[in-house]
């Protein structure tokens, strides 16, 4: 089946105003590029038979049209809630609007080199990309026993089993279909306002989910002013 590719854009990014007063986050440039233009544009070079879901929110229209431009094909899915939800409900959005088969999901603040996501959507096995050398106080970790994920958190403390994500998945269709259960849970319980992890968390519970390490590649979570401009800092022959 056809691989499904669910990108997360639906934030305001209020650390990043100035910038984003007047623009998505997502939309966001780093070397003239925005954030979600140049995803878009890895995914169509290294998995041009992709289904793409791009889940939008705040300036949703912003986003739409940016999209269209890359590729027609390219659905939009608005969560008008986006202001007093979280990423999780936005996921959730975006799977239960597409037939999926496997899945990379991936929020749209985030910068890779093309390895890294060549890598990632060309798995065939549930995975989280990580980088090894390097431990973030503020990103998501993951905890790996015998090869495996047993945790993600912000919270897990620095160890040598323990290595930072970098906000891009994928997983198996099998586990797609447990990752959204988790998520239409939530949803059922009205407890809207929680990270994609916290569900994968779960998941990772009852699923083998692998790493790929992307130690050595570039890469970069855009946060705020001081991010962007580290971004540009490391990707600035873009």
């Amino acid at each position: 089946m056809t691989k499904t590719v669910i990108v997360l854009a639906a934030g305001v990014g209020s650390r990043l105003r100035p910038l984003t007063d007047n623009i998505p986050k997502s939309l966001v440039e780093v070397g003239d590029t925005p954030l979600l233009i140049r995803f878009l544009k890895q995914v169509i070079k290294y998995a041009p038979d992709s289904k793409v879901v791009v889940v939008a929110g705040y300036l949703a229209d912003q986003i739409s049209t940016a999209a269209s431009q890359i590729c027609s094909d390219i659905k939009i899915v608005v969560n008008h809630d986006y202001s007093t939800t979280n990423n999780m409900e936005s996921c959730r959005l975006g799977l239960e609007a597409v037939k999926y088969g496997d899945c990379v999901i991936v929020n749209a603040d985030c910068i890779y080199d093309d390895d890294i996501v060549l890598n990632v959507i060309g798995s065939n096995e549930s995975c989280i990309a990580i980088d090894s050398s390097q431990y973030i106080e503020e990103n998501m970790k993951v905890s790996v026993k015998n090869g495996h994920v047993t945790e993600i958190s912000k919270a897990l403390a620095d160890s040598e089993n323990t290595h930072t994500s970098i906000d891009l998945y994928h997983f198996i269709k099998s586990d797609v279909d447990k990752l959204l259960n988790i998520m239409v849970g939530f949803n059922g319980r009205g407890d809207l306002n929680k990270w994609n992890e916290v569900a994968i968390d779960e998941l990772v519970k009852s699923s083998l989910v692998k790493t790929i390490d992307c130690n050595g590649s570039r890469w970069m979570e855009v946060d705020d002013l001081n991010d962007l401009k580290k971004a540009e800092e490391i990707f600035n022959e873009i």
